[in-house]
């Protein structure tokens, strides 16, 4: 079964790129996905690319990005990302995010990632129908990001974030953890950045670091809860031959309740925030294919957790259709995580991946993945858009 979608994927998915149509400067490009993962089912959806190089810039380009999906055991959602690389004319990144999300089986694991006390293997798909919920949100992000002195830099960052819950599972109810009938939150961020990396997309060669401090204070009507905490992460890039990089990834993430030198009544992280990491590279995990890859999604939670990973990529051969160049490899490595929460043990994992990958006209690049926890379980399909890190 694996197998036949593996072959629809690499069939219907890769040459699936429409040709792209090109208006004064700007590229459209749209691209059909279906996939199938152990915890999700079969997603099926769509995703239009526009993106702009700036001539006078190179290596730099605007884009605008329009997704949707549906998953027959997951979310339903819809996404807008729209990146502005020179605000005012100035060397000044804009990144704005929309997301919106159904999903009537968001796994809860349990306090302390624990699921009650029952026994799951990481690498299972979604956990026992008690221990699904109805979990409805939106997200709305917006990054400004600018340079000091060569790759030295500085980031600001806010995000709102609106849970609801329409139906709690047994265990959610039963737990009654901060958030669990949903709730606001209102994020501010402000951090520093070391990047020199040859490119953003399927970079070969360089470092990004980055370092941030997070507050999200209880504000009446806007944010019902109050945490603060701090994010580090460190991406590094090795060129091994000509056509072959070692990508590495560390990232630690750590939220504590309340906001120094403020009196909130709700000082407490809300439960659906502890699958949440912050910093530049802001992300849902710990599990699923943007970080712990054959890993149940959100598996690995808690107030601090822990990500790395070490991948090598491949470049095998390139193709010159529609006018654009189309490069393509093949990828595998490692992903492990590990998360805890005050007063339970810690939880950690461990799953392989390994896939093909294609880069269309150095803008769009789609992965299609197979990943496997260390610990046993299903194998999972994942088909997703830009480098896992």
């Amino acid at each position: 079964m694996t197998a036949a979608l593996l072959l629809l994927v690499l069939s219907a998915g890769e040459p699936a790129f429409e040709a792209p149509v090109e208006v004064d400067r700007w590229h459209f490009a749209g691209v059909p996905v279906a996939s199938y993962a152990s915890d999700v089912g079969l997603t099926v959806g769509a995703a239009l690319f526009m993106y702009a190089p700036d001539p006078e810039h190179p290596g730099e380009q605007d884009s605008l990005t329009l997704a949707a999906s549906y998953a027959t055991r997951g979310p339903r959602q819809a996404d807008v990302a729209w990146v502005h690389q020179r605000l005012l004319g100035l060397p000044l990144r804009w990144r704005l995010t929309l997301h919106g999300g159904d999903d009537a089986l968001m796994p809860y694991w349990g306090e302390g990632a624990q699921l009650g006390g029952l026994e799951v293997p990481t690498g299972s798909g979604t956990p026992p129908a008690p221990y699904r919920y109805h979990d409805r949100r939106f997200l709305a992000a917006a990054t400004l990001r600018g340079p000091f002195l060569g790759g030295f830099g500085w980031h600001l960052r806010a995000r709102f974030l609106d849970v609801g819950v329409p139906e709690p599972s047994a265990l959610l109810a039963r737990s009654a953890p901060p958030g669990a009938r949903g709730g606001r939150v209102a994020l501010f961020e402000a951090g520093l950045l070391y990047d020199t990396r040859d490119h953003e997309l399927s970079p070969h060669r360089g470092l990004f670091v980055t370092a941030a401090a997070f507050a999200a204070p209880q504000l009446g009507g806007v944010s019902d809860f109050s945490f603060h905490g701090y994010d580090a992460s460190a991406r590094a890039y090795l060129p091994l031959l000509s056509r072959a990089t070692l990508a590495l990834r560390a990232l630690y993430d750590h939220k504590l309740a309340g906001v120094p030198s403020r009196a909130d009544a709700a000082r407490a992280v809300p439960f659906f925030e502890r699958s949440l990491y912050e910093g530049l590279a802001y992300g849902e995990g710990l599990g699923g294919g943007g970080s712990v890859r054959g890993i149940a999604r959100f598996r690995l939670s808690g107030d601090e957790k822990a990500l790395g990973s070490a991948e090598l990529r491949l470049d095998l051969f390139s193709t010159h259709l529609l006018g654009k160049l189309q490069e393509y490899g093949v990828d595998g490595g490692i992903d492990a995580g590990w998360a805890r929460q005050p007063g339970w043990a810690a939880v950690d994992a461990a799953g392989l991946a390994a896939g093909l990958r294609l880069t269309w006209d150095h803008a769009i690049l789609v992965r299609v993945e197979m990943g496997r926890a260390l610990g046993g379980g299903d194998e999972t399909l994942y088909v997703s858009f830009g480098e896992q890190f």
